[in-house]
């Protein structure tokens, strides 16, 4: 969907996290309604690791089912599959294509190492033959990398998520990464934070704004939609 102005959609890492009922989700609500309830409020959110991993066909089809035009999601990459047998990450692969348009990308979660780059090569292969989608990459220090390594981060499939850690070199980022590093009672620093990535990302004319942590903080995501809504530029 394309925007006349720029866009920031925040979403959180999960939406079945139990910390929230009563606070974020009604005390009542069943829990089969919580990703209902979810999507009213915000319009896009990443299918952690674990859970994309656990996540069956036909709840991935439910998910379609309950979502408006403007939802997507992101689903993180299991470390495990970029070890896992041929079949295995097929399997997955297909299942979770079936999102289709409502697929930013994929998120990679490796740690640095020296094994980190051909755990990236796997991810390529395994993902982007599924069509136009992107591979997010959240390491803060492969962007200042400048070795023959590098080649993979050049690749125009390769994105690299912005972060507290590495907001300051990263630039054409469409994803940003917090956990709750930030505090509700000064949300100074993070309003930093999301000015800096909207200027340092003009380019995209919509941006996805996720929130990690056990849970993710539903009262700083709040928060941060009153903090984007003043922090868009008019043009």
């Amino acid at each position: 969907m394309k925007h006349s102005r720029l866009v920031i959609d925040i979403g959180a890492y999960g939406w079945c996290h139990e910390q929230w009922r009563g606070g974020f989700y009604p005390e009542e609500l069943p829990g089969h309604w919580q990703f209902n309830y979810y999507s009213n409020c915000f319009r896009t959110a990443v299918i952690p690791a674990s859970e994309s991993l656990d996540m069956s066909v036909r709840q991935i089809d439910q998910l379609l089912e309950d979502i408006d035009d403007q939802f997507e999601f992101s689903v993180a990459i299991p470390e495990s599959l970029l070890i896992a047998g041929e079949n295995l990450a097929e399997a997955w692969r297909q299942k979770w294509m079936r999102l289709e348009k409502k697929l930013i990308g994929f998120i990679l979660e490796v740690e640095v190492g020296k094994n980190a780059v051909s755990k990236i090569d796997r991810a390529i292969k395994l993902c982007l033959p599924a069509g136009d989608v992107h591979i997010f990459y959240d390491d803060p220090h492969a962007a200042a990398k400048d070795n023959d390594d590098n080649a993979l981060f050049k690749n125009k499939s390769i994105c690299f998520c912005a972060t507290p850690a590495n907001i300051d070199n990263i630039n054409n980022a469409q994803i940003a990464i917090v956990n709750n590093c930030f505090s509700v009672k000064n949300l100074k620093e993070l309003a930093g934070f999301v000015k800096k990535f909207i200027d340092q990302n003009k380019s995209h004319r919509i941006l996805y704004l996720y929130f990690s942590g056990f849970p993710p903080s539903a009262r700083l995501m709040m928060q941060a939609e009153t903090i984007v809504s003043l922090s868009i530029p008019e043009n």
